[in-house]
């Protein structure tokens, strides 16, 4: 995913395109809307998971987004929408092995210039249902297709007509109703659409050339043979040579029928490179579970923390038992940046064991539970960094990997942290990159909310070191605050390679310590003068 924008979603209007680079931060004041910004693309994998059959789930596995009442800007109005772009190179990947597969790859190289295929959704809630009400596919800059929703149906407008060879523009859009048109989440499903487009066609060809079913029968075998088949019957009307009209019906709906056919193809690409995205989801809220002081042993295995950090003594459990490199290097991140290492001692004679740490003033260590509550709140986050999920699950499919990275949506990691230790934050998501791009991986996207200006300020350091291989490009930093109707605003701070901002920031956030400085010095001489 390259980006996202949402309009008539929560406190925006419009967000404008938030751009997703290897870490994006989101920070502003408290309720400003960032959570809203930072979790939609944990809906978009909540969807995927969930068996509902609905276009957007808002409450499900991962956060509750509210019902559409709530989402809805302003709590009124039955709209919302919102666009993903993604990557056109990374796409193609998912499009099945065929010609249409090799065609289109070919036309995407001639049309996206700026490397991109858009799609723009928008639900509209219908009585107790939410419905795809519009349906949008854009390549580059150029609008390729689009969906809308109409009294009996939906209606199709075509603005490029596509051919094995390539597509060309039309001056004037192609329009196709179709009706009893079904979505799988928010995504066209492929039995209804060649259903609804083969009646289209036959529409089309009534109401622009005047040909019967019986005609179009008689030409089937001119047409493209996934398109004569819903019109090849015995008939005694078949012909073996083309009239010029003829010829004119056979070009013009093969190339028609093309086009809705590279519309599928498209979809069921976007399909699939979401469902993996979802399943690569790593998201871990605001809360983290309490440690416990003793943990029960369990057979399962386990590839993800959890929502609240729940499963993080399980998965170090499973790698420490099976001598597995995560124990380690979580241990030793400890180490590195706090002080502690972590261990991990079985009680004798039960099913039971508990996690220790261990520092130079308490070599014996002590019990989780009775340490600062800020390891035990930072520790499922450095442990599901540092766990490749792809490497380790031999269940997951690994032919999509390098195209549909993991994503790590964190709120607020700071959370009873000491500032050094917040600062070191920035260390553990930038190494996450740099490991991925050393091992030539597919590069993580890291997508965090915070408060904290040490994280922030050490992200800026680390751009402007020359020996650390990260640079501006790597990193997008996003201030969110909501006017006085209620408005949210984004904001893009925009870093150069030495790591200043360019956009001077909002009141209230960097320059706030010096804000505060100045009062005390005030105060100061008041009292020393009073």
């Amino acid at each position: 995913m390259k980006s996202f924008r949402l309009k008539n979603i929560k406190s925006f209007e419009d967000t404008g395109e938030i751009e997703l680079k290897p870490i994006t931060v989101f920070v502003g004041p408290n309720s400003s809307g960032k959570s809203s910004l930072l979790r939609f693309p944990v809906v978009i994998s909540q969807t995927y998971l969930d068996d509902a059959i609905a276009p957007i789930i808002f409450h499900g596995k991962y956060v509750d987004y509210g019902n559409f009442d709530d989402v809805v800007h302003d709590h009124s109005g039955d709209t919302v929408n919102f666009e993903i772009t993604f990557d056109y190179l990374k796409l193609t990947h998912f499009l099945r092995y065929t010609n249409m597969a090799s065609a289109l790859r070919h036309a995407f190289r001639e049309k996206s210039l700026t490397k991109s295929v858009k799609l723009n959704i928008t639900t509209r809630k219908s009585k107790r249902n939410i419905n795809v009400h519009q349906y949008t596919i854009t390549i580059g800059t150029e609008k390729f297709f689009s969906l809308k929703e109409t009294n009996d149906g939906y209606q199709i407008n075509l603005y490029y007509l596509f051919f094995q060879k390539g597509m060309s523009k039309l001056d004037i859009p192609i329009t196709l109703p179709v009706h009893k048109l079904t979505f799988e989440k928010f995504i066209i499903e492929r039995r209804s659409w060649r259903r609804a487009i083969s009646r289209a066609i036959e529409k089309k060809a009534h109401d622009k050339f005047n040909y019967s079913k019986n005609q179009l029968s008689a030409i089937s075998e001119f047409l493209t043979p996934s398109l004569s088949r819903f019109f090849h019957k015995p008939t005694d009307d078949l012909i073996s040579e083309l009239s010029e009209k003829d010829k004119e019906v056979v070009e013009y709906l093969n190339k028609v029928w093309e086009t809705l056919f590279a519309i599928e193809a498209i979809s069921n690409a976007l399909d699939r490179y979401l469902n993996h995205f979802s399943q690569n989801m790593n998201y871990i809220g605001p809360f983290r579970t309490d440690p416990k002081r003793n943990y029960r042993q369990s057979e399962s295995l386990y590839d993800y923390v959890g929502k609240n950090g729940e499963n993080v003594s399980m998965l170090l459990r499973q790698a420490e038992r099976d001598q597995h490199p995560l124990f380690k290097r979580v241990s030793n991140w400890f180490s590195e940046a706090m002080g502690y290492q972590i261990g991990i001692d079985e009680i004798p004679e039960s099913n039971l064991f508990k996690i220790k740490v261990y520092s130079e003033q308490k070599p014996k260590g002590d019990n989780l539970i009775d340490v600062g509550f800020g390891i035990s709140q930072i520790l499922p986050i450095v442990t599901q960094l540092y766990y490749d999920k792809q490497q380790d699950n031999e269940n997951r499919s690994r032919l999509y990997s390098r195209y549909s990275p993991q994503t790590f949506v964190i709120e607020q990691p700071e959370i009873h942290l000491h500032p050094h230790a917040q600062a070191e934050l920035a260390n553990l998501f930038v190494e996450r990159i740099l490991i991925a791009r050393i091992q030539k991986d597919n590069t993580p996207q890291i997508l965090i909310e915070t408060h904290s200006e040490h994280l922030i300020r050490r992200l800026q350091s680390l751009v402007a070191n020359p020996e650390v291989a990260f640079t501006a490009e790597d990193v997008s930093i996003y201030y969110v605050e909501m006017d006085k109707t209620g408005t949210s605003h984004v904001q893009k701070m925009n870093m150069n390679e030495s790591g200043q901002f360019i956009e001077r920031w909002p009141s209230g956030f960097f320059d706030k310590g010096y804000l505060l400085s100045k009062e005390l010095a005030r105060n100061a001489s008041k009292k020393a003068a009073a």
